[in-house]
């Protein structure tokens, strides 16, 4: 057998003991800034101790031995095997401390969804009683039958404007309580004529402001009650209106887009 190879073998498995000592001190510096891993910390100067023996063997033999190609070969398939456990180690550490990471980082989400979801609730039920307070002074004022019809137009929508924010603020508490499980989506029984009222309330305001004319028709019966849940439906045509009376008008003389 050449001596070349055995030689390579015994100088290959001695580098890799280097590379493995070096993998382990590494290893120990990471466990020793976790303050929940210091007693393992210290039982890994063990075994690199022991390394560092087996390499001053390996150099030794080396040097100034005279092995064969089995000698060489157990020497140089120790190296591999330390190496292989190494790896195995690190690897598993690395898993464990991404799962506790992940795991923290986890408890840092849920608490502060709690933190927003108490905020927004305790937000939400101080806004109900001023709130109550409009929505029955509006009342009141609406019972005088000495109102100009401008001022009862304007009164009766603030009223529709209010009841669609207390609505809204009822949805946040609604929505509050199915995140936590403790409520579902409506199915009940609501009129479509009172949700037009007060969608075209409000979309008459925003229309107003932007100095947009604004129509509506209905057809059908609007009179039948219907099963679902009304402020969701709400939402989703103020969604709607909103997007479109907040389109950006093209200058005069230029051509619509499409779809327009």
């Amino acid at each position: 057998m050449p001596q070349w190879l055995i030689d390579g073998m015994i100088y290959l498995g001695s580098l890799l003991m280097v590379y493995n000592i070096y993998g382990f001190v590494r290893y120990a510096r990471t466990l020793k800034k976790r303050e929940d891993w210091r007693r393992q910390n210290a039982i890994l100067y063990v075994p690199i101790f022991l390394l560092v023996f087996f390499l001053l063997g390996y150099l030794g033999v080396g040097l100034f031995g005279n092995p064969d190609l089995l000698v060489a070969g157990i020497l140089f398939g120790g190296s591999i095997f330390v190496f292989i456990i190494y790896r195995l180690v690190n690897d598993i550490t690395v898993r464990i401390i991404n799962s506790e990471r992940h795991e923290a980082e986890l408890m840092v989400a849920e608490e502060s969804t709690r933190a927003k979801n108490s905020f927004m609730a305790t937000i939400s039920h101080e806004m109900r009683t001023p709130m109550n307070i409009i929505l029955g002074l509006n009342s009141l004022a609406l019972k005088n039958p000495d109102l100009p019809d401008k001022v009862r137009d304007q009164l009766v929508k603030i009223g529709q404007n209010g009841e669609h924010m207390m609505d809204l603020i009822n949805n946040t508490l609604n929505l509050l309580s199915i995140t936590s499980g403790g409520a579902t989506a409506k199915a009940e029984p609501f009129a479509l004529k009172t949700v037009f009222e007060q969608i075209d309330a409000i979309a008459q305001t925003l229309c107003e402001a932007k100095q947009l004319e604004y129509r509506s028709e209905c057809r059908g019966n609007t009179e039948r009650l219907l099963l679902g849940d009304e402020m969701m439906l709400k939402e989703v045509l103020l969604s709607l209106l909103d997007n479109a009376v907040n389109l950006p008008i093209p200058p005069a003389g230029c051509p619509l887009p499409q779809g327009w």
